[in-house]
């Protein structure tokens, strides 16, 4: 077994070996006759600081069909830094770089954690290449008990801090669960997650498979990527394939991160990779929201409207007025809100008039 150095330059590592890449095959010499390429998987450790996320470690996993199960002499020993550090740990062998067989289903592979400080955000961040096809991959968090979806075809991060419990920062907090979607459980699938800005708003749309005895879908917002707070709860649908949508009608300024936690009916929780939208200032505006109201909240919000005293009314398709209030704006961003309170079901008019006497009107559906 040799032990290394390495120097990460970009995707994949750049790698200072001693060893070339005919010995990356069991034997020292590559396979006869044609082989398929091996897949990597590239996991960066990041610690926060006032420059934001940067690397401190990485460890790289190398698959394919000729390499041996067992640690061997061509795996590369760990050497640990003197601050925070990562490790593939096999056979209570730390491994810097790792060299397995060809994934297959269930298989596990065991990241160390070593001097992590506590009071400190850290983030992974896992760089696939994967050119075998119908593998997906799980980070189990044990600390939290959550699982979060790995991509095989992109850049995967996940925050998770450090704190005063040991359990924290515990050598075996995180493991990596490759399944064979040839012969694995049914497990739920994201398929398709985006989340967009439109006009003052972030849209998030989401497509899952192999949806069974799913309880709901709770979305996560965090303004640093690290620390996610539940914003939103959707009801599953239960299908072999769910299409889901949710507005954020109050974003923050500048980044937002999202993700999306599935539950299960058993209680077992997964995550979505995730996202960030970084919000452009779309201008000057008055959002209404809901316009379908199933309850008695009318949420109005303003977007870099001028300060005064803005009449709300809302009116009848007889064109009666049924209530009347007027909201102080102080300027800029505000979101206020005005009851219904025992109004019938039907057709309303929002009426918003300006402190210039100009108007914004939105209809509206009691449906309660």
């Amino acid at each position: 077994m040799k032990s290394i150095f390495y120097i990460k330059s970009s995707f994949l590592l750049t790698v200072v070996l001693i060893f070339n890449t005919t010995l990356l095959f069991a034997g020292g010499n590559p396979p006869q006759g044609p082989t398929t390429p091996p897949d990597y998987m590239e996991v960066d450790l990041k610690a926060f600081s006032s420059n934001g996320p940067e690397v401190v470690d990485a460890i790289l996993a190398i698959y394919h069909a000729d390499f041996l199960a067992a640690v061997d002499q061509l795996d590369a020993a760990k050497m640990y830094n003197t601050g925070e550090s990562i490790a593939f740990l096999r056979e209570d062998i730390a491994l810097c770089i790792e060299r397995r067989p060809a994934v297959a289903d269930r298989d596990t592979q065991f990241i160390n954690l070593v001097h992590m400080v506590a009071g400190k955000d850290y983030q992974f961040e896992f760089l696939p290449n994967f050119a075998s096809t119908g593998v997906t991959a799980y980070l189990q968090d044990s600390y939290l008990g959550i699982d979060i979806l790995v991509s095989t075809d992109t850049a995967t991060n996940y925050g998770f801090s450090i704190n005063s419990d040991p359990a924290s920062s515990s050598a075996t907090r995180f493991r990596l669960v490759f399944f064979n979607s040839l012969n694995s459980r049914l497990a739920i699938n994201f398929t398709g997650f985006k989340a967009y800005q439109e006009n003052n708003d972030i849209k998030l749309d989401w497509k899952v498979d192999n949806e069974t005895d799913v309880k709901q879908y709770e979305i996560e917002r965090s303004a640093d990527g690290t620390n996610f707070t539940k914003v939103h709860t959707s009801n599953a649908l239960n299908r072999t394939t769910g299409v889901y949508g949710w507005v954020d009608m109050n974003p923050l300024a500048g980044n937002n991160f999202y993700r999306i936690r599935s539950v299960q009916i058993t209680g077992e929780k997964k995550y979505s990779t995730i996202l960030k939208v970084a919000m452009a200032n779309a201008g000057a505006g008055i959002t209404v929201y809901p316009t379908a109201v199933t309850g008695t909240t009318i949420n109005i919000r303003f977007d870099d409207m001028d300060k005064g005293n803005y009449a709300i009314r809302l009116i009848n398709t007889m064109g009666h007025v049924v209530s009347a209030s007027t909201i102080l704006h102080p300027g800029g961003r505000l979101t206020s809100s005005i009851q219904t309170g025992n109004l019938e079901r039907g057709q309303y008019y929002l009426e918003v008039i300006h402190p210039d006497n100009g108007k914004t009107v939105k209809a509206l559906m009691l449906l309660k």
